[in-house]
């Protein structure tokens, strides 16, 4: 996995690879992005998601998270709004 801020990421695993686009933003605090990313993919992979899947929702957390002042504030709702726009065709 490799994450370049607004450029997006990359990965790839023994069962594929991809890429996710950057997203628009509105960057109030960049402090914890990577945590709020990790938080969404490890979630996600525990719950059973395959990596593909669990990296649009550590985007998505990481998304939201950097909309916050505080670390740490993302909110459930603006998580589901970024992972609809990841995810959307």
């Amino acid at each position: 996995m490799v994450t370049a801020g607004s450029a997006g990421l990359a990965w790839a695993t023994r069962h594929g690879a991809g890429v996710l686009p950057g997203q628009k933003v509105n960057v109030r605090n960049p402090i914890g992005a990577g945590d709020a990313f990790l938080g969404g993919l490890v979630s996600r992979l525990e719950a059973g998601l395959d990596f593909a899947q669990a990296a649009c929702w550590g985007m998505a957390t990481s998304c939201a998270a950097i909309e916050q002042w505080s670390p740490g504030g993302a909110t459930v709702r603006r998580v589901a709004h970024f992972h609809h726009l990841i995810t959307a065709p």
